[in-house]
């Protein structure tokens, strides 16, 4: 009985004439098995998924921002301490912590955890810090660690517009010496 049920059915013979000798019979559709079925299912699944993933990939593609530099880091940390009240006790962790972060960017070192006189002593070996940007570098260093550490008041203010006047020299600085590297492997 399973056998006939598997079975195409019979189809009457058409009648032979001048218009009909060339006419086909009627397309007859295979039954498809389960296994069939669903390995057609899975591939679809497959084809959706991959798709769905390179359209999510593209869309995030998108909103990736582009590499900083130290000094992008350090304008945008000083930019956000503008708004802290003077009297937060975060404030001279953020202003200690950027200017540790700069330094040690600047430098390509990654002692993380340097106390302030390793600090200064890292950023002396490189060959655009002066001995005068390194005395007030370890002068705000020291000032910030006495506010951190005391809960001494601090001018954040005066502390921020000299910090950033102390980065921007720097920063002027390693511009020049890149500007005559390029120079220099230009010719």
């Amino acid at each position: 009985m399973l056998f006939i049920a598997q079975m195409p059915p019979q189809l009457p013979d058409l009648p032979t004439g001048p218009d009909l000798q060339n006419m086909r019979g009627p397309v007859e559709i295979p039954a498809y098995t389960t296994w069939q079925v669903a390995l057609l299912a899975v591939i679809a699944v497959g084809v959706f998924l991959l798709i769905t993933r390179l359209i999510y990939r593209y869309i995030n593609a998108k909103k990736v921002k582009p590499l900083e530099t130290p000094y992008q880091v350090f304008q945008e940390t000083l930019e956000s301490a503008k708004n802290f009240d003077p009297a937060d006790a975060r404030l001279p962790n953020t202003l200690s912590k950027a200017l540790r972060n700069y330094l040690l960017a600047v430098s390509e070192s990654n002692t993380l955890g340097a106390s302030s006189k390793e600090l200064v002593a890292i950023a002396a070996k490189h060959p655009v810090i002066k001995s005068t940007d390194l005395g007030e570098i370890d002068h705000m260093l020291r000032l910030l660690d006495q506010a951190r550490f005391q809960a001494a008041p601090l001018a954040s203010k005066v502390v921020i517009d000299e910090l950033a006047q102390i980065v921007e020299s720097i920063e002027t600085r390693i511009k020049k010496l890149q500007a005559t590297r390029e120079e220099e492997l230009a010719q």
